[in-house]
């Protein structure tokens, strides 16, 4: 075999192909395409940054109201969850000691919004019955909700009693109040709720059925003369007497204002107890309770007798209102009379 006619072979592999005239070989497809330029990128025009930015509002526009809606919605199935177990605490109640617990307790009636006299409310003697055990142990019944044993005890911010919805998320306050009367009138022993002065009623009161008489409903939080969850007055009772969601006061947005609580010194023997001077109520109006309602769009959560917890629009007659918030007018309630 002779090597010397390949050698030349070897030595031409992968050089470019030639002609058989001389001339060079055409080029493959890729070849060609890797020699070419590779074009620069363009920006964006103006006017396609205009159409993205519009396409981009279009979209948000359409999807707020109902990322919103969706939020609403939750906050609403929290608030029912939490006048539910209130109103298990009404009934928990009800079985130990054979009665609901009173609206109220004062020497006195009727009772005035100032923070003056005993004013134990309703919600004090659940407080065993919605997982405050310690706060319960900590105050004295036998004293005024404004005395300065029960200071630390009444400004608890108490999450069981707070709609996701409240904006005057303040410490004291409450969301949820009890029906005392179908009109607006003065907190007395003469009502016909369930929740009023002094008396505590059991079912057996109930002469309309308890699935028609309103226990529970919520309130928009008057932070000017709100006396907190521990007074008997109207931050925790109401009436049927107004239209729902109706403002009785011009509210104040002020999520570290207590109006009812002003710090002054530290009270003597005692650093750790801040001494408090007591302010708010309504003396220019001090009978004036006011009426049920929410920072729901379009109504508010009650709860009642049975156990139901039914959501009343903002539109509801005020006949049907009265008629469920007086526990013996005797009326029947008819489809007619709803919104």
């Amino acid at each position: 075999m002779k090597i010397a006619p390949i050698l030349p072979r070897l030595l031409d592999w992968g050089s470019p192909r030639r002609r058989p005239g001389g001339g060079r070989s055409p080029r493959t497809d890729v070849e060609q395409n890797l020699s070419r330029p590779i074009p620069s990128s363009r920006g964006w025009t103006v006017v396609e940054v205009i159409v993205v930015v519009i396409l981009i509002g279009i979209f948000l526009a359409l999807i707020l109201p109902a990322l919103q809606s969706s939020r609403e919605s939750q906050r609403l199935a929290f608030c029912t969850d939490k006048m539910r177990r209130l109103l298990a605490a009404v009934h928990s109640y009800e079985i130990v000691e054979q009665n609901f617990p009173p609206g109220t307790v004062n020497d006195t009636g009727p009772i005035e919004n100032l923070p003056q006299g005993k004013h134990i409310s309703w919600i004090a003697r659940l407080l065993p019955h919605i997982d405050q055990q310690e706060a319960y142990e900590n105050l004295d019944l036998s004293a005024s909700a404004y005395a300065p044993i029960n200071y630390t005890t009444r400004q608890l911010t108490i999450r069981a009693l707070i709609c996701p919805t409240e904006v005057n998320l303040m410490m004291g306050l409450s969301s949820y109040t009890a029906s005392h009367h179908d009109r607006e009138a003065p907190i007395a022993s003469d009502n016909n709720g369930v929740f009023f002065l002094n008396d505590a009623l059991s079912y057996d009161d109930l002469e309309d059925g308890a699935a028609y008489t309103i226990f529970l409903g919520e309130k928009c939080t008057d932070v000017l003369h709100d006396l907190g969850w521990l007074s008997g007055t109207p931050g925790t009772l109401r009436n049927a007497g107004l239209a729902l969601s109706h403002q009785s006061y011009q509210g104040r947005d002020d999520k570290n204002f207590a109006p009812w609580l002003e710090i002054n010194a530290v009270e003597e023997g005692n650093p750790d107890l801040l001494a408090c001077r007591l302010q708010g109520g309504n003396p220019e109006e001090p009978f004036y309770v006011g009426g049920f309602g929410s920072y729901h769009p379009s109504g508010a959560n009650f709860a009642m007798g049975d156990g139901a917890v039914k959501f009343l629009t903002n539109d509801i007659s005020m006949k049907l209102l009265s008629q469920l918030a007086n526990r013996y007018d005797g009326k029947a309630v008819r489809a007619e009379d709803g919104p």
